[in-house]
């Protein structure tokens, strides 16, 4: 599982919604960190949405 900062996710996400395209969530997870300590959350490795 590899880590990913709280903000970049936001970007991402983003990202991913204006795409236009649908996810399942079945690509792997991400353990979100807010400068450095982890927020407890996790995110979607493909769309970023948080699980």
């Amino acid at each position: 599982m590899s880590n990913i900062q709280m903000g970049q996710a936001e970007r991402l996400k983003k990202e991913f919604e204006l795409s236009g395209k649908e996810c399942n969530h079945s690509f792997g997870k991400l353990k979100e960190y807010y400068l450095g300590t982890a927020t407890g959350d996790y995110r979607c490795s493909n769309c970023y949405e948080v699980l």
